[in-house]
C-alpha cells in the first residue's frame, strides 16, 4: 500500500496518530485538510515519531538522518454520520474514505467522535 504521497508502507501492524501539518509555506495546498495520521507505535517524541514514520514510508534518502513520514489525510465526520455503522464513500477528488465512529467517555462526560481514513486518494503534489 501506499500513503498520501504515494509513498510505499512496509507491511506490519501500525498505530496510526494524530499530527497536523505544518503551516510552513511547504506544505501548503497539498491536501484540503490540516489533519492527518501517521504509523507508529509506542511512547515516542515528535522528533522520533518522523524518523519511524519515515522509515515506514522507506522515504529516507542516503546520508539523511530521517525521511518524509508517512502521511494518511483524515477527513473530518458530519454530525449526522456520528453513531453510524462503518462506512466508505468517495468523497471530493476521488478520494474514497473509511468512516468510523465510536462512543467515549471522558471524564465523566460520553460522548462519539468520529474518524474519516482516506484509504484512496493522493495529495496533489505526489
Amino acid at each position: 500500500m501506499s500513503d498520501y504521497k504515494k509513498h510505499k508502507i512496509k507491511p506490519g501492524v501500525y498505530t496510526m496518530r494524530l499530527a497536523y501539518q505544518p503551516m510552513d509555506g511547504d506544505h501548503m495546498g497539498t491536501a484540503p485538510f490540516a489533519e492527518f495520521s501517521y504509523p507508529r507505535t509506542g511512547e515516542i517524541s515528535t522528533r522520533e515519531s518522523r524518523r519511524w514514520s519515515g522509515d515506514a514510508a522507506q522515504t529516507r534518502q542516503p546520508g539523511q538522518r530521517h525521511g518524509h513520514p508517512a502521511v494518511f489525510l483524515l477527513f473530518p465526520v458530519a454530525k449526522k454520520d456520528l453513531g453510524k455503522p462503518p462506512a466508505v464513500a468517495k468523497r471530493e477528488n476521488n478520494h474514497w474514505v473509511l468512516t468510523v465512529t465510536q462512543d467515549v467517555t471522558v471524564e465523566g462526560k460520553k460522548t462519539t467522535i468520529g474518524i474519516g481514513l482516506a484509504l484512496i486518494g493522493v495529495s496533489p503534489s505526489a
